[in-house]
Formats: C-alpha cells, structure tokens, sequence
C-alpha cells in the first residue's frame, strides 16, 4: 500500500450545529464537531434506512483514520480537508 494522505476531519454531519446533536449536553456537539487529525485510506458508500421516505439512501463517506487514537471512522467527504 502506498503512503496515506494526510488530513483534518470531524465527525460533524454537515449542516448541523453543536445544539441539533444534544441540546441538554453541549459537549456531545463538541466531541463531534472538534477538527482530529487523520489519515485517509479511501471514499466508499454506505447504505441506510430512510424511514421518512420509506427506502434505502445511499451516501457516500470517507474512511479516515484518526492520528491521536487509530480509530477509523466513516466520515461525509464534506468534513475532510486533504493537508499537503
């Protein structure tokens, strides 16, 4: 495998404030919203239930993994910024 791109992500849903995740605990907004630095392995797709239009919805993600802890994550591509 070739070198990993370097990068900053969040786990924010693109769109949202720190109050839509939980009003009652703002550090839950935070926690998601806080920039990590990461690596990028690839963009992938992920299938989900849309219950309001009663169908599967297909997103698109980035798989990033985080620098501080070696978590991967499933990301929205909006939240990478690529570091040269």
């Amino acid at each position: 495998m070739g070198e990993l791109r370097k990068v900053k992500f969040s786990l924010a849903v693109p769109g949202l404030s720190m109050m839509d995740y939980d009003a009652d605990n703002l550090e839950v907004g935070a926690e998601k919203m806080k920039e990590r630095d990461g690596f990028f392995h690839c963009f992938g797709n992920r299938s989900t239930w849309d219950a309001e239009n009663s169908c599967w919805r297909t997103d698109s993600v980035g798989i990033v993994e985080e620098t501080e802890t070696g978590k991967v994550h499933e990301v929205y591509p909006e939240t990478i910024t690529f570091i040269k």
